[in-house]
This record gives structure tokens, C-alpha cells and sequence, in this order.
């Protein structure tokens, strides 16, 4: 799981870094937000799992919303 979000990180900062750089068009930004969002859904799944092992977490929701709840409650 950490190696997809590091991979997801490399692909975002190339494309911020590099890509933007010399093409500024909607598609750049629109796949560096996308690769964004890949990567703090995986890292919020990555917590929720942990989470469960530590058995901080019963069940894990599959709503987005009820994710961000929960990862509050279970890391104050």
C-alpha cells in the first residue's frame, strides 16, 4: 500500500514540477488533482487498515465521509 502512494507521489510531483512547468494547460492540472486525490484516498485507507490491525477500528466504512470520521476519532 505505502508503495502505490509513494508511486502516486512521484507521478504528482513530476507532473507539478516538470509538466506544468512548460505546458499549462487544464489537462496537467486536472490529472496532477486527480493523482491528488489517489493518493490521500490511499492514504487514508492505509490508516484505516492500520488502524483495524491495532484494533483501534471495528469496521471500516465504505464511505468517503464516514472514512474522515473515523480516522479523526481513532488518531487524536
Amino acid at each position: 500500500m505505502l508503495e502505490q502512494i509513494m508511486k502516486e507521489k512521484i507521478s504528482a510531483d513530476h507532473l507539478l514540477y516538470v509538466s506544468l512547468k512548460y505546458t499549462k494547460t487544464c489537462d496537467v492540472i486536472l490529472n496532477l488533482i486527480k493523482r491528488w486525490t489517489i493518493m490521500i484516498e490511499q492514504s487514508g485507507d492505509a490508516l484505516l487498515i492500520w488502524a483495524k490491525k491495532k484494533k483501534k477500528v471495528k469496521t471500516i466504512p465504505a464511505a468517503p465521509r464516514q472514512k474522515i470520521a473515523l480516522i479523526r476519532t481513532a488518531f487524536k
